[in-house]
């Protein structure tokens, strides 16, 4: 006898169906598993979601990497810092630093710069962006952090040949460059420093082909040297006036005293002795 659900003459389960699927076994990584995990596809969701990577162990000061959906920074069960988006982390003498990719500057996505532990106003940055116009990323920056709200960045960016092919320096302070030997900087162009109250050189020769300012020019070395060996001229504008009786050739004493007189007046007016 048969019972329903079985073959007759057969007994035991009945075959599965054609077509049928077959059963899928689901099973769950469980808190605290160590080895491998392998998975075809991991999918986080949502502004809480995280993926958090620690070394040694688990726990305070040992986050290491983060993935994390959040907005804003957030912390861990173990009070470490997670900054929003892909970060890496580094623990010095109890600091968390952290190199993020989550930051938006200038509407680009940045590599910042940041402690946790002390935290800046803005963090340094390095950035590309889009200024020839046609939208295409031929820029690249690399800004300074802000410690407060009125601190004011400094910056370098770096432009292909059609975005303008430009290296502009925004600097709040000084700008110095330090080299152990030479630095040369080749140019079919000219170079233009506007706003500048003053331009120094210490310790060093500086060479080229033409000088131009609007502002004033001061030696403090002992020498000035004029000429290429074959012509030296020194030309002032407005130029020297000409004292009278010149040429003194045939003129009397007092005419050439004169003269002489007119000269050194001239020398005085322009600062050359007093």
């Amino acid at each position: 006898m048969s019972t329903a659900g079985q073959i007759p003459g057969a007994g035991g389960t009945p075959p599965r169906p054609l077509q049928a699927p077959q059963a899928v076994t689901s099973a769950a990584v469980q808190p605290g598993t160590s080895g491998a995990v392998v998975a075809q596809q991991v999918i986080i969701i949502g502004t809480g979601g995280e993926l958090l990577v620690y070394s040694p162990t688990a726990g305070p000061g040992n986050l290491i990497a983060s993935i994390s959906g959040s907005s804003a920074l957030t912390t861990d069960s173990f009070g470490n810092g997670v900054m929003p988006g892909i970060s890496a982390y580094q623990w010095v003498s109890g600091h968390q630093y952290v190199e993020s990719l989550s930051t938006q500057i200038a509407s680009s996505a940045a590599l910042t710069f940041d402690n946790l532990s002390n935290r800046s106003f803005a963090p340094p940055a390095v950035y590309g962006n889009a200024q020839s116009g046609i939208g295409k990323f031929d820029q690249v920056v690399l800004q300074s952090g802000q410690q407060t709200s009125g601190d004011t960045p400094s910056s370098i960016s770096v432009e292909s040949s059609l975005g303008g092919g430009s290296i502009l320096i925004t600097s709040a302070g000084v700008i110095a460059m330090t080299a152990g030997t030479n630095v040369t900087i080749g140019l079919s162009g000219t170079i233009t420093i506007t706003g500048a109250t003053a331009i120094s050189a210490t310790g060093a020769a500086v060479s080229c082909q033409s000088v131009t300012t609007a502002g004033d020019i001061s030696v403090q070395g002992t020498d000035l040297f004029l000429g290429n060996g074959a012509t030296a001229n020194f030309t002032l504008n407005p130029k020297m006036a000409i004292p009278p009786n010149y040429p003194t050739a045939g003129k009397t004493l007092a005419q050439t005293q004169a003269f002489c007189d007119g000269l050194f007046a001239e020398m005085e007016g322009r600062g050359m002795f007093t």
